[in-house]
Parts: structure tokens; sequence; C-alpha cells
């Protein structure tokens, strides 16, 4: 061959071509073969679980209390010094009708089910009274949080929003059927 290091460096280029193209290939099969599962609370945002929209986000976990926590996030929330923050928090305490507390210490573990179905971009929360699920709206910045009791029995619930930046408000809304019971951020 004339050019030896030209040929080296077609081959070269050729194998690496074949084992990005491998690396890169799509996994087969149902996106539900990777949801993720946690069968216990989390402590903190650090045992979060991420949602979005390419718009507005949120990490969603549920604190040993029973706690359902959103932190949630924008795409365009930039503070002064040019960072992307989190724009607040929102909590979200179940109470049944009988004032018990929800059990979702280490003993009742295998009735505490958390899932983030990647197929549908929601979380769905199971806890022994009641189920949530939190999805976030693919047009518009709205977090929905969805639930249902498990035993028939009234769960109330007690909203709090807690705003990171003075410059941004939190909606909470309760009735759904007239674009209310969602987290409205501006």
């Amino acid at each position: 061959m004339k050019h030896p290091l030209a040929a080296l460096l077609f081959a070269s280029c050729a194998f690496a071509s074949g084992i990005t193209e491998a690396a890169g290939s799509a996994p087969s099969g149902d996106p539900a073969r990777y949801n993720v599962v946690w069968n216990s609370p989390s402590k903190n945002s650090l045992g979060s679980m991420p949602i979005g929209n390419g718009d507005i986000g949120a990490n969603v976990w549920v604190e040993p209390s029973g706690d359902l926590v959103l932190l949630l996030s924008k795409s365009d929330a930039w503070d002064e010094n040019m960072r992307l923050v989190k724009l607040g928090r929102v909590r979200i305490h179940l109470d049944s009708a009988n004032g018990a507390q929800p059990d979702t210490k280490a003993g009742t573990q295998q009735e505490f089910h958390q899932e983030l179905f990647l197929r549908d971009g929601a979380i769905e929360v199971r806890m022994p009274q009641a189920s949530l699920r939190v999805w976030i709206d693919a047009q518009h910045p709205v977090v929905q949080v969805d639930g249902q009791s498990e035993s028939g029995k009234v769960v109330g619930l007690v909203v709090t929003p807690d705003s990171r930046r003075k410059d941004v408000v939190i909606v909470v809304r309760s009735n759904p059927t007239s674009n209310e019971g969602c987290l409205v951020s501006p």
C-alpha cells in the first residue's frame, strides 16, 4: 500500500462507527420495562423522581411522614446571577377523616409504592390511605395531582405552596373540572 497511515485511519474510523452505531441503538421492547419503582419513601429531594414537559418540571418525592413534595422548576427561571433556579416547593399533606397519620414506616413498606411511568411521563404513588398521580400537561405549564382514597373514607388535603422567589406566585386550585386542582406557575 502506498499510504499505510491512511489505511489505518480508515480502518479505525470504520471500527469506531460500528461501536457508536451499536451503543447508540435504541433499546427494543416496551418502555415499561424501564419504569423506576421505589418501595419506600425518601428523606429529601435527593430521593426525588423527575418529570417535566420541556418547559416546566418537578422533582417529586414522598417523605416518611406521608407528605407528597414537589420541587418546581421552569426552563426560563434565571436569577440575577444567571443561574437556573427552582421556582418553589409545594407540600401536599394527606389527613384522614379520623385524624390518623399515614403509615409509611419500615414495617409497612410493602404498602408504599412509587413508580415513574416513562411512557406516560407520570408518577404514581400508592399509600395505605390514598393513591396519587402526578403529571405535567404537555402543552401548558401546569402540574396536575390527581388523588383517590384507597379505603373510600374521606382524606383531607393540606396544600402548602412555598415560593423560593419573590417574583413567583404558585397558584393552587381545587376543582379539575374548571381548570382547577392544578399547581400553576406564571
